[in-house]
């Protein structure tokens, strides 16, 4: 295709008719990727845009909304993020204005583009800026460069790049880390301290593996260790091939290793199950990676420092850790490199830093003559960063001279009681306080409140003000250097340090924990009343505002609101789906010491609130991801039995139920101790819950349990293996009954699912039939569980459907292998190591037996592949954090192991798997196990069942044919020309 030449005309009224929005996109790393050109064009069209040129990967196309070409990058950027294989884009977007009614949601998909662009680029023209930002203070941080243009040919104009707070300005063609919700300050300050920067970066970059990988930033609150730590991060990513993971700890419970490393593992994209310290270990011992622990202060723990150096002992991994005090680093190990910030910027830095943030307010402010004032001022802040900021923002109202004074005296009538560094920070925000109306103050106390971040509306809601009262609050605020305010999202956020002055503050009120009981009652009322978890966009709220609802329960629980904090407890839905249980357990333990005190006792039902929450405690233990999963269920068991001395059938028979259903799913998740026992007694607890949930009375109820009862029946062990599974079979079609695709589509597919896992393993009847009919059911899942709405239920059922072809007999069995290799490639696709290990090794091993089935190829390949599918699943599960499937995959390697002539490890390999087998009692395969070592004692034949005998043994075999028929020619030679 040509370029269209009125594409590139410089006159914006040559354009297209009726089109005002030129975009424009390439490849910055692999320019001739056709396919990713391709993908770029549909999506163009599918937004009602019209391609007009393309050569290679550069494409220019017209839209006749901004809106349309905005969300299209955003989308476009998203895609190129999932798909690793692919290079990161360069858009550039030029338009003229919308209808001014569009401005706002324009704003919002730009600020999509600017979080979805990491690795990538998009780029706005000067008119482009202008449809997006208005007139008014650009809200996003827009960062020219002038020597680049949009489009050869356009109109000369500037390019801006989009880009949150935090994110360091570089020329485009860097890769960038992104950071949001991090970073506090002024937007576009960035604390510049050139001989730390490089200081730290020497440390890090370091080769020596005993040096270098850990290092320290000390100093006091605002000494800018969390934007130096930001900065370098970002010199590092461009720097490395590496990822680079920001780790906030804003409470003291991190001190706790399971916090610390559940925090660390959300961070890094750990998949729930493995957010605990051997997870967050493994990653590291395969990952290049760089982690910054912020307010490492608040770890401070022996067990926590050990985890740390086990952290970077493999050599793969760089931390960098920000602390306030030296204790936190006293335990790290010698190797560890302590940089400090205790003695404040450099003079001409700390001048930049002051004239810049005055200038936010005051345009082209220049430092007064004499210069005295000025220089006193820049003592008194110690030439602290975070002082230095919170002091130039009153020279718009105070002289130079008049600050000074004001400094002197809070430092000379001991404002705040602080020692060392850490008293100038109490003497700035003295004075700041001091020149704050009373309006304002009291936004600031409301601010403290809580955990230094939030939406807007929620401040609205608690301070029941009007929202431009307390939004121009915070924009003084903001000019007084007390908040960070981010325009786009509406949220504010807080320095630590300025947090903890506000809540100083706000002791010197008495209705504080009133308000934060206010605060959980409003959430609380968007919740359901069935207990079930809210809608996605309700939820998306709660979890955005959990550091608040965190802290409004700790005033909760501190004023003995008894109501507030059992409000608390109704957010477990959303706590058991979206990785919250640590906190969740912290918090349903505080509520439980409410009722150790004697006023509880007095109140109404307090043996019903008492059971209550034993009962979501228990829920929390079921499924909390870290720790030891066996102490876990049984810290259930015990939850549920305590809740049940309350919950009599006979007083409470519908909480009875409930808790016998959640009592089951404990017990039957159990593995250690007698499997049996623990199956069986899930089954009596389900039944027992069925004297209740009876099909007339609570048909949803019913419905539920009696898929419960076919999981359990799925799981038992001993008795009739056949028997089992057609009852389960039973129970899964019961529920079905009612779970209906068009009614519950979502509980139609999981039991779906559920009903192939059965007739897969039903061992009567045709087994082909079964099979055929359990592909029918995972097909039917597939209907619902798409890849694109729920990828993860989408490649666990292709794990399942692999499972049945790699099983099916029928037909062309090599055929059928196939398609199974196919299935598990495909679960692939979602489950990676890095973020679903446990699911990840799980599909390597059923791949590995996949290649192992396969017939057609070279067989030696074949071994080889399925080989490594077991070496990569043996990376994550290990005999101490997976007993069972260690000993499971041990057992499929060993059986290769034997075909290829390995006899010492492939009977030490299923030695191994079948102890574990004993140990925890899984009967099945121990008969296997058993049957394989019983049949390695016999001598093996040439060929057995079209597999080849032991490797080295074959080739002995064939060189000895080879050498009788060599010999036998020979012979028959000399006999041949004797007779001639």
């Amino acid at each position: 295709m040509q370029p269209n030449p009125k594409i590139l005309a410089s006159n914006v009224a040559e354009w297209p008719s009726g089109h005002r929005v030129i975009l424009y996109a390439d490849s910055e790393e692999q320019p001739d990727d056709a396919g990713q050109s391709v993908l770029l064009q549909t999506m163009i069209r599918q937004y009602g845009g019209q391609v007009y040129s393309h050569t290679g990967a550069v494409v220019i196309a017209a839209f006749e909304r901004t809106q349309d070409a905005s969300e299209l990058a955003a989308d476009f950027q998203q895609r190129m993020l999932i798909q690793a294989s692919r290079s990161s884009v360069r858009i550039g977007i030029h338009g003229l204005p919308d209808s001014p009614s569009t401005r706002s949601e324009d704003l919002s998909l730009a600020s999509r583009i600017a979080w979805l662009a990491e690795g990538g680029q998009v780029l706005l023209s000067e008119t482009a800026k202008a449809v997006l930002c208005g007139t008014a203070e650009p809200p996003l941080a827009l960062h020219g460069w002038p020597n680049r243009r949009l489009i050869k040919g356009a109109p000369a104009e500037d390019l801006h790049e989009l880009l949150y707070p935090g994110r360091t300005p570089k020329e485009p063609g860097a890769r960038f880390f992104l950071l949001a919700g991090c970073f506090t300050g002024a937007q576009g300050q960035y604390v510049v301290r050139r001989s730390k920067e490089n200081e730290v970066l020497q440390a890090l970059l370091s080769e020596d593996a005993t040096a270098g990988r850990i290092v320290a930033l000390l100093g006091a609150s605002g000494a800018g260790k969390t934007r130096l730590a930001v900065r370098c991060a970002v010199d590092l990513a461009g720097m490395l091939n590496q990822s680079v993971y920001f780790v906030a700890f804003n409470t003291p419970v991190a001190a706790r290793l399971d916090v610390v490393a559940s925090r660390i593992g959300e961070r890094i994209g750990l998949n729930n199950a493995d957010r605990d310290p051997a997870g967050v270990l493994a990653w590291a011992a395969r990952t290049e990676a760089i982690l910054v622990l912020d307010h490492d202060e608040l770890v401070v723990s022996a067990a926590v420092r050990n985890f740390i150096e086990d952290l970077v002992r493999p050599g793969k991994v760089r931390v960098l850790l920000t602390s306030r005090s030296t204790a936190s680093t006293a335990a790290l190990p010698e190797r560890a490199r302590e940089i400090s910030l205790q003695q404040g910027m450099e003079p001409d830095e700390a001048e930049l830093l002051f004239i810049e943030t005055v200038r936010w307010k005051i345009k082209g402010w220049r430092v007064p003559e004499p210069r005295q004032p000025f220089e006193a001022v820049l003592a008194l802040t110690n030439s602290l960063p975070l002082a230095i900021e919170l002091v130039a923002a009153q020279a718009a109202t105070e002289t130079l001279p008049e600050i000074a004074e004001s400094l002197a005296e809070s430092s000379a009538t001991g404002d705040e009681s602080a020692t060392g560094d850490e008293d100038v920070f109490p003497r700035c925000l003295s004075m700041t306080w001091r020149n704050l109306p009373k309006a304002d103050q009291e936004t600031l106390r409301l601010c403290g409140l809580f955990a230094a971040r939030s939406g807007l509306s929620s401040l609205t809601r608690i301070a029941e003000n009007e929202k431009g009262a307390v939004l121009s609050s915070l924009t003084r605020l903001g000019h007084a250097g007390l908040v960070q305010i981010d325009a786009v999202t509406g949220d504010f956020a807080l320095h630590p340090s300025i947090l903890r002055y506000a809540r100083t503050r706000l002791e010197e009120r008495t209705d504080h924990a009133l308000l934060a009981a206010r605060f959980v009652r409003v959430y609380r009322d968007i919740l359901p009343d069935d207990g079930n978890c809210p809608p996605p966009e309700q939820v998306q709220i709660l979890l955005k505002e959990w550091e608040n609802l965190l802290q409004a329960h700790h005033y909760a629980v501190r004023a003995k609101d008894f109501k507030a904090a059992m409000h608390f407890q109704q957010l477990s839905a959303v706590a058991l789906k979206h990785g919250k249980m640590t906190d969740f357990i912290g918090l349903v333990e505080a509520t439980n010491t409410l009722t150790q005190i004697p006023e509880f006792a007095l109140r109404d039902n307090a043996d019903q609130w008492q059971a209550t929450l034993q009962n979501t405690l228990g829920m929390a233990y079921t499924h909390l991801p870290s720790g030891n999963r066996e102490t876990n269920l049984r810290a259930a068991t015990v939850c549920y039995e305590a809740a049940l001395r309350v919950y009599t059938r006979e007083r409470y028979p519908k909480d009875w139920a409930m808790t016998q259903n959640n009592l089951g799913l404990a017990y039957r998740n159990l593995s250690s101790g007698d499997r049996d026992t623990n199956v069986r007694a899930a089954i009596d607890c389900y039944e027992s819950a069925l004297t209740v949930y009876t099909e007339e009375r609570f048909l949803l109820d019913w419905a539920m349990t009696q898929n419960n009862l076919g999981l359990a029946y799925c799981n038992l062990p001993s008795g009739d293996r056949d028997a089992n599974l057609r009852a389960a079979i039973r129970f899964f079609q019961a529920a079905l009954g009612v779970r209906t695709e068009e009614r519950f589509p979502m509980d139609w597919a999981m039991i779906q699912n559920n009903l192939g896992e059965a007739l897969r393993k039903l061992p009567s009847g045709d087994r082909d039939t079964n099979l055929r009919a359990a592909i029918a059911c995972f097909e039917c899942a597939l209907k619902v569980y798409t890849h694109e709405q729920f990828p993860i239920d989408w490649a666990l059922t292709q794990n399942k459907l692999g499972s049945v072809y790699n099983e099916l007999a029928s037909h062309n069995r090599d055929a059928n292998v196939r398609l199974a290799i196919v299935c598990f490639e495909s679960a692939l696709e979602i489950y990676t190591e890095e973020q679903f290990p446990t699911e990840w090794a799980l599909t390597q091993d059923c791949l590995g037996t996949a290649y192992s089935n396969l017939l057609s190829g070279n067989r030696l390949t074949n071994l080889r592949a399925a080989m490594a599918c077991y070496e990569a699943a043996l990376r994550v599960r290990t005999a101490t954090r997976f007993p069972v499937d260690w000993a499971t995959t041990l057992f499929n390697r060993a059986l290769l192991e034997k075909e290829s002539g390995l006899d010492e490890l492939a009977r030490t390999d299923m030695e191994q798997a079948w102890q574990v087998f004993v140990e925890y009692g899984v009967q099945m395969n121990i008969e296997q196990a058993e049957r394989s070592l019983k049949s390695w004692t016999k001598r093996s034949t040439v060929f057995s069942g079209q597999r080849f005998l032991p490797l080295g043994i074959g080739i002995v075999v064939i060189i000895s044919i080879i050498s009788i028929i060599w010999v036998l020619g020979k012979l028959i030679a000399e006999v041949l020309q004797r007779q001639i």
